[in-house]
């Protein structure tokens, strides 16, 4: 059986959170307003914070794509991937990928954040095992808006990765996981060798008081 390498997206494998970022890349082409950022930071704080309801959340992260135009989404999407999430990635983190590939392991991204944009990001730095959030499409390709798969958040992450692994004959031992916030936890507590990149306050508690890797990374 394949060991596995997990790594959290936002924060822990590229240096911000991709929704925000998206958000932005939006405003820059004038298709959102800056208002929408209100309400994406108070929910950030929220998520930060391990309150957020995430089901609202997705709502609001999808809004700007509802019914959009595949072809136009598609496009979007295309130039975000290469313009903006491709620059994010921390190179030390790039290198563990690498490392991990090259020893045969399986190599999965597991993101709260939806798979629009997980799956782009994990194209661009060859990884095939992606666990995230999946999202609704209607006949003609166009997203709904809606969420259509388990939540991948806090104990929804750590019980989509197990359903993952077992279904693909992945196993957890001599496992490598790798997270930032408290929303890891559950996943990270799967791991034989958890790390904490950056980690908020929350989870740097946890860890130090499980004696888990902590990795500062700037």
């Amino acid at each position: 059986m394949r060991k596995l390498a997990v790594f959290d997206m936002d924060q822990t494998l590229i240096r911000r959170d991709s929704n925000d970022q998206f958000f932005r890349f939006l405003i820059r082409r004038n298709l959102l307003t800056e208002s929408f950022l209100k309400d994406e930071k108070r929910l950030a704080r929220e998520y930060f914070d391990g309150t957020l309801d995430i089901r609202k959340y997705y709502e609001h992260a999808l809004e700007p794509l509802r019914m959009m135009p595949k072809d136009r989404c598609d496009a979007l999407l295309h130039d975000f991937a290469e313009n903006v999430l491709g620059k994010l990635f921390y190179p030390e983190i790039l290198e563990l990928v690498r490392k991990f590939r090259d020893e045969g392991r399986a190599v999965v991204i597991a993101s709260s954040t939806c798979e629009h944009i997980v799956r782009r990001a994990a194209a661009l730095i060859g990884v095939e095992h992606t666990v995230c959030t999946g999202i609704e499409y209607d006949g003609e390709g166009r997203i709904t808006g809606r969420v259509v798969s388990d939540l991948c958040y806090k104990e929804g992450k750590a019980r989509m990765l197990r359903a993952f692994a077992e279904k693909n004959g992945f196993t957890f031992e001599d496992s490598y996981g790798y997270g930032d916030s408290i929303n890891d936890f559950e996943m990270l507590c799967l791991m034989s060798h958890p790390c904490c990149v950056n980690p908020q306050p929350n989870l740097k508690a946890e860890a130090e008081r499980r004696g888990w890797q902590i990795l500062s990374l700037s």
